[in-house]
């Protein structure tokens, strides 16, 4: 009895899920899918880069340490990175040789500056050479790196530093980037409202050499300052035009000897705090 009674209960339940079943999908609509599918075709399928390539590469990038007798890049502007081509595979190779990660990041480039490079690392002196580290040459075999990029020719272009930017963070678990941050700073400012900062004449400009900045901008003077890589300099004089300024054989690291040359020309250079853009590269947790 009790068997009749359980089969004929399942009876009535798919009786009233197909009624169901029909009720809820009268007003089904066929939509066609994005693509048909076709068992012949890949669902992805190369691009005309990868094509472009006879061996099917798409790319590939490997970090190595530092390697003895090899130069590093220096191309214009310091650029540190060697660029070859081979045409019967079809691709382009991205090399850098012996660099910092700081370097691998920044391309050697003077932009940023060391001074507003800021290293929020456990070890800031993994990742930028300093002459307190001394000999650079030991440094280097400790702390550099090489690294090589080959992709495809059709997907080259010289906005890929960018993948190699994200491989060298990858790498070194690092995020990089710039940030307004609030840092101490040398501030050039004028100490009299006398003009000491007009040039004599009108010849051919001089851009700091031996100490001599004539018919340039202040800009050049802060700028060489900021090279020694103390703190970031700002001009807030505001002088509109060119200078005329002879500091001498002043060390720029110096900042008492520098103040001291300035004051020459009714100049000083003062501490504060300024927000100002800064490259920053921070360990990753």
């Amino acid at each position: 009895m009790k068997l009749k009674y359980k089969l004929l209960t399942g009876m009535l339940s798919l009786i009233v899920f197909q009624a169901q079943a029909q009720k809820d999908t009268t007003g089904f609509v066929y939509r066609k899918p994005l693509f048909d599918f076709d068992y012949a075709k890949p669902v992805f399928k190369l691009d005309t880069q990868q094509e472009a390539n006879i061996d099917r590469l798409l790319r590939f990038s490997v970090f190595t340490g530092y390697r003895e007798g090899v130069e590093p890049v220096h191309r214009e502007f310091g650029f540190n990175m060697a660029t070859q081509e081979n045409r019967e595979q079809g691709t382009i190779r991205q090399s850098i040789y012996n660099a910092s990660i700081v370097e691998m990041l920044t391309h050697g480039f003077e932009t940023p500056m060391q001074s507003r490079i800021l290293l929020e690392v456990k070890d800031p002196s993994a990742y930028r050479y300093l002459p307190a580290y001394g000999n650079k040459q030991a440094w280097l075999r400790k702390n550099a790196y090489c690294y090589e990029l080959l992709v495809p020719r059709a997907a080259f272009s010289v906005r890929k530093v960018k993948m190699i930017e994200d491989d060298v963070a990858q790498h070194f678990n690092i995020s990089f980037g710039y940030e307004t941050r609030k840092v101490k700073t040398l501030v050039l400012v004028r100490t009299s409202g006398l003009d000491k900062l007009k040039p004599s004449g009108s010849s051919e400009p001089v851009f700091g050499k031996s100490g001599v900045f004539r018919n340039v901008g202040l800009g050049y003077l802060t700028q060489a300052v900021e090279k020694t890589g103390l703190t970031p300099v700002v001009d807030d004089t505001g002088y509109p035009g060119a200078v005329d300024i002879d500091l001498g054989s002043v060390d720029y690291s110096n900042t008492q000897l520098l103040r001291l040359a300035l004051s020459k020309y009714d100049l000083d250079l003062k501490e504060d705090m300024r927000e100002l853009k800064i490259f920053v590269i921070k360990e990753l947790k």
